[in-house]
């Protein structure tokens, strides 16, 4: 007996978040048991930033595209808004990095 394609698609994605939850538990250890307190600390405050600034800086569109996907409509336009708006925005985000690299440069040097 074939199994429904329902429980093929949820164990298929229970199985990956399982080994993407392992593979995050794993890089957690490694580096909190090699990086020094203040590098590790670093490194989170970094992570955070930029999971941050992803989230900001994508607002969501990726899940438009995904609904529309799913529902079977042209998503070659918003597709292509979706490729430039993330073009331009991260664009502007790394130039006020750089920026902020020169109007704060203790800031940026470890």
């Amino acid at each position: 007996m074939k199994a429904p394609k329902l429980f093929k698609d949820i164990a298929a994605s229970s199985l990956q978040v399982m080994v993407n939850q392992l593979a995050g538990l794993a890089v957690f250890l490694l580096t909190s048991f090699y990086l020094a307190k203040e590098e590790y600390g670093e490194l989170n405050w970094s992570m955070a930033v930029f999971t941050f600034a992803t989230t900001i800086l994508s607002l969501r569109f990726e899940q438009l595209l995904v609904k529309k996907s799913a529902a079977h409509t042209d998503v070659s336009r918003p597709m292509t808004l979706f490729l430039l708006h993330v073009f331009f925005t991260g664009l502007i985000f790394w130039l006020l990095l750089l920026l902020f690299s020169f109007l704060f440069p203790g800031f940026f040097t470890a």
